[in-house]
């Protein structure tokens, strides 16, 4: 345990040495994924965190919250780099760039709410930066960080490996292509969706796009190198379902879409937005063919509550895990549709909990990702907790770990100025600079 509220973010450096997490309790947390010790506790933000991404060289961290900056660190030592103030509403991720620039420079990506993808370039020393912002009002960009006028609001977005592209999905029911290469500001437009997009991905070669949409419906985007539309598929989530009879027909919401590791198939997690009476159908992971978008495994129930965390094993692209808000693990055979193992992850009580957030003492999952090398997983928990699942064993490693790990400045009050760099109130000097 090493937050007091909720953890909503986690990623791991590019080395799996280190992993990340971010929690509402406005932490920034890096720990050693053998050992499972605090390394440091990053201070800069005055509310919560809500994403956090690794530069593809393993030297920067970046950040985003809802006190609406962003944040570079250096990854080795904690120290703040940058401050990258801007965004008007609520940041919706970070990315950085999947490889570097010709001249070793690296991009760092950011959208929100405001409608505005901006895109941060960094110098090859990380001792300045330049940049640039698209929006989806399609207007010019005036001077300054400001918008001009309310614009649909950028909910995901995925990026191409090589850097061509970045499409996003908007609240406006239009996914938009930009392309980062050239002078053409305007966006390539796609229709289909009948409402808000709030999941998508793509493949490696950057020719398949996947999207889903409070509509009920994933969508299958085939392009061409040009980037010109030439299929598209639609994967109806009530496929396999038996509908109530004598009853409305009941919306289906997409909790989470991604690809299997070699890109051939897609998995989906959905549920109803209200419980039945019966409590069927409250959750279903659907796995779909790529090619053909047929539905290949409806695998029922794992789940009791939806699940959020979909991921992929990195290397074995048969293998799946699915973790939810039941605080339940399963590690699935997509080829088979079986499940591998179940994991149910119990906590005991903690009445600390309460007076900061009262929601925070469930185990509910948040959040899970892989070690890169696919030998245990690790998931992030409502209750500041995180879990580590493995394949290897951890328990001489683990022998000294202390359960609860916090600095004693973890907590201090934090001074803002006009620039957005911050202090701490009590020993007034930057956070990075305490014991």
């Amino acid at each position: 345990m090493g937050h007091f509220c909720a953890v909503y973010c986690l990623v791991f450096d590019k080395t799996g040495r280190l992993f990340v997490t971010g929690s509402d309790d406005k932490l920034i947390k890096v720990w050693n994924s053998r050992t499972c010790c605090l390394v440091r506790t990053m201070r800069g933000h005055v509310s919560d965190i809500v994403d956090l991404s690794v530069s593809c060289d393993n030297r920067f961290l970046a950040s985003a919250g809802n006190d609406l900056d962003v944040r570079i660190w250096w990854l080795h030592n904690g120290v703040p780099a940058f401050v990258l103030p801007g965004h008007q509403q609520v940041i919706a991720n970070v990315r950085f760039s999947w490889a570097m620039h010709a001249d070793l420079s690296q991009s760092l990506y950011s959208w929100g709410h405001d409608g505005a993808l901006r895109e941060w370039k960094i110098s090859s020393d990380g001792s300045s930066f330049s940049s640039r912002v698209f929006l989806t009002s399609e207007a010019q960009v005036p001077p300054g960080p400001h918008p001009p006028r309310k614009a649909p609001e950028i909910l995901c977005a995925t990026i191409h490996r090589w850097g061509s592209w970045v499409a996003v999905g908007c609240s406006d029911r239009m996914i938009r292509i930009y392309l980062l290469n050239s002078k053409i500001s305007r966006p390539i437009r796609w229709n289909g969706h009948m409402d808000r997009v709030e999941y998508i991905t793509s493949n490696a070669s950057g020719n398949l796009i996947v999207s889903g949409s409070l509509d009920g419906t994933v969508r299958i985007w085939r392009t061409d190198k040009f980037l010109t539309l030439v299929d598209q598929r639609i994967l109806n989530l009530r496929q396999g379902e038996e509908q109530q009879t004598g009853r409305s027909v009941e919306r289906v919401k997409v909790n989470m879409v991604s690809l299997s590791s070699d890109g051939s198939k897609v998995i989906s997690s959905q549920s109803l937005e209200k419980k039945r009476k019966d409590n069927k159908w409250l959750c279903r992971i659907k796995i779909w063919a790529v090619d053909t978008g047929e539905l290949i495994h409806n695998l029922r129930d794992a789940h009791e509550q939806p699940v959020f965390v979909v991921e992929a094993h990195p290397s074995d692209p048969r293998v799946m895990a699915t973790a939810g808000y039941d605080a339940r693990v399963v590690l699935w055979d997509i080829v088979g549709g079986k499940a591998i193992k179940e994991f149910h992850i119990r906590f005991p009580l903690d009445d600390r909990l309460s007076p900061i957030d009262f929601d925070a003492r469930t185990s509910d999952i948040l959040e899970g990702k892989w070690h890169p090398d696919g030998t245990s997983l690790v998931l992030t928990h409502k209750n500041g907790h995180f879990s580590i699942l493995t394949c290897g064993n951890y328990s001489e490693n683990l022998a000294r770990t202390a359960r609860e790990q916090f600095f004693q400045t973890d907590f201090g009050e934090l001074s803002m100025d006009v620039q957005h760099n911050v202090i701490d109130l009590q020993a007034q000097v930057p956070p990075h600079l305490l014991p």
